[in-house]
């Protein structure tokens, strides 16, 4: 199975991975089995007629000579793997495959004397690792352009001539699996599942019973993803993107963020609003077990191209089963979703709608709203209240009206609100304004970017002159913040949904260190001139006192 590796812009360090030995001594019999040029010596095995600095410019020389832009990132890196139940390949074996994956790939076709360097190495018996510079010898840009599906395509010809384990079927509308470096820090931190495993889930339960976008954000948001939208120019929603609570990234200044169609294919927005149906009146399971058996008969009398909408509803509905069954077995039902998933991905060429779809959305709607006897567990209780709840709660204290009930604003309750929920509560008279002492105890921003990061977040600000001294100039600018934009944007800063860069914060280490040298910059001043005030008047005070003594 080929799988794109990671690249990068410095072919020497990645040579020293590949030759080196590795990060748990795992790399044994180090060699080239393929390149470029047939006669090429092996660093490993021939130390004193080529070494990896050697190599690393010999690759590196069609870059240097590129004409042009020279691209970001110029080393090209690829795995190749073999099932775990697969016979030893010869190197020769493996040379055939690294050859044929750099042809099937674009960058160096079969007979092409001018096209990008690349090396095969081997240091494991089930994998080898190809490494190619992203520049032809003749000074051009190569066309890599769909190069991971054009190398599945190859692999699967040795899999049926050496009789090697069959990959799972091309698939792109597969849900989208996690990489390495996602692999890798779950289990650093010893989670069961990766950050991008869990909001799969979420979003999919969401989207199961959502009536429409907003409902949709909504649910994802009750069920404690911080999301963040995407618009177009003329205002309307695009896409979204989640990310897992906790899960952050560059030293914690920012969330991970995974895009709609990065998590599932059928995840992206526009399959998602393909589920939204008009609301279905609340039903128990005996009415959903109806409408299952009336699908399923349907289901079994279509055909496969109009089927394939009836099978995505049908998961839909064990997605929600899943969440709603007993503990007990709650598991069990949730693991067999997920196969019912992988197995009944709807194509991308086909459409979701189905005659049986009616039937699979109307159980869902049943089950979300069945009574909790019916279900045999009572309704999942509202998530906790977060810190930027509670801190949301504090402005709401600071504005004289309760606006949330322990942190958590009460979805369809007796909450004031505007006709538009995304556009900024009218103005009152009577609303406070809160300096920028109160706001910098609510937000992680310094309080010199306050102004700043308030006009990212699209909070009103006022400014007041400082006070005239005269000949001296006038006191420094104060700002006021609305109180009501403020408890929204503390909601917004706790969920990760405002980005702003990581010196302006106070709960990154690079902010901290920023305010520690900006405050030690503004004492040491405010030292200084006191220490030069007192020298001058003490000077004076001697030089008068000098003067009545020799008088």
């Amino acid at each position: 199975m080929p799988k794109k590796a990671a690249g990068g812009s410095t072919t020497a360090e990645l040579l020293d991975y590949l030759f080196g030995p590795g990060q748990r001594d795992e790399h044994t019999d180090l060699h080239l089995v393929a390149g470029w040029d047939p006669d090429l010596p092996c660093p490993a095995r021939h130390p004193e007629r080529i070494t990896r600095a050697d190599l690393a410019l010999l690759l590196d020389a069609p870059v240097e000579a590129l004409r042009g832009v020279r691209p970001a990132e110029h080393v090209w890196h690829v795995s190749v793997r073999n099932h775990p139940d697969d016979p030893i390949l010869f190197d020769d074996q493996w040379a055939q495959v690294a050859a044929a994956m750099v042809h099937a790939a674009g960058a160096a076709e079969h007979g092409d004397e001018h096209a990008c360097r690349w090396i095969a190495v081997r240091h494991a018996t089930d994998h080898i690792h190809i490494l190619a510079t992203l520049a032809r010898q003749d000074g051009r840009h190569p066309r890599l352009r769909g190069d991971i599906l054009a190398m599945h395509t190859a692999a699967r010809v040795f899999e049926a001539r050496w009789g090697l384990t069959p990959m799972s079927p091309l698939d792109r509308t597969a849900r989208r699996s996690p990489v390495t470096g996602e692999t890798a820090k779950a289990a650093r931190r010893g989670l069961a599942e990766t950050a991008r495993e869990s909001p799969q889930r979420t979003v999919r339960s969401a989207a199961a019973l959502a009536q429409g976008d907003t409902d949709f954000l909504d649910r994802l948001r009750d069920a404690g993803l911080p999301v963040r939208e995407r618009h177009g120019d003329d205002g309307t929603l695009v896409g979204y993107s989640v990310a897992l609570p906790g899960d952050r990234a560059d030293r914690g200044s920012r969330p991970v963020w995974f895009a709609d169609s990065t998590l599932a294919y059928d995840l992206s927005l526009p399959r998602v609003r393909e589920r939204f149906t008009p609301h279905v009146t609340p039903a128990d399971w005996a009415l959903a077990e109806h409408r299952i058996r009336e699908a399923s008969a349907l289901l079994g009398r279509a055909g496969q191209a109009s089927s394939a909408g009836d099978v995505a509803a049908l998961g839909d509905l064990l997605a929600v089963a899943a969440a709603h069954s007993p503990a007990l077995v709650r598991d069990r039902v949730r693991a067999a979703a997920d196969a019912f998933e992988q197995a009944a991905r709807a194509p991308g060429a086909r459409s979701l709608e189905g005659r049986a779809r009616a039937g699979w959305r109307a159980s869902t709607r049943a089950l979300e709203h069945a009574p909790s006897g019916a279900r045999s567990i009572p309704r999942p209780p509202p998530r906790s209240s977060s810190q930027g709840n509670e801190a949301a709660c504090v402005v709401c204290r600071w504005i004289g009206r309760r606006v949330c009930t322990g942190g958590l604003p009460r979805r369809g309750g007796s909450v004031p609100s505007t006709p538009n929920p995304g556009a900024p509560e009218p103005e009152r008279q009577d609303q406070e304004w809160l300096s920028s002492r109160k706001v910098a105890k609510l937000w992680p921003v310094r309080e010199v970017w306050l102004p700043d990061a308030a006009r990212r977040a699209d909070v009103r600000v006022r400014t007041s002159s400082g006070q005239s001294l005269g000949t001296w100039g006038s006191g420094p600018t104060s700002y006021y913040f609305h109180a009501g934009d403020v408890g929204r944007a503390t909601l917004e800063f706790a969920e990760g949904r405002i980005d702003i860069p990581s010196g302006w914060r106070t709960d990154t280490a690079i902010g901290r260190l920023r305010e520690f040298w900006f405050k030690a910059l503004v004492y040491g001043a405010a030292t200084v001139a006191v220490g030069a005030v007192v020298a001058a008047v003490l000077g004076f005070l001697a030089f008068v006192v000098f003067a009545l003594a020799v008088e």
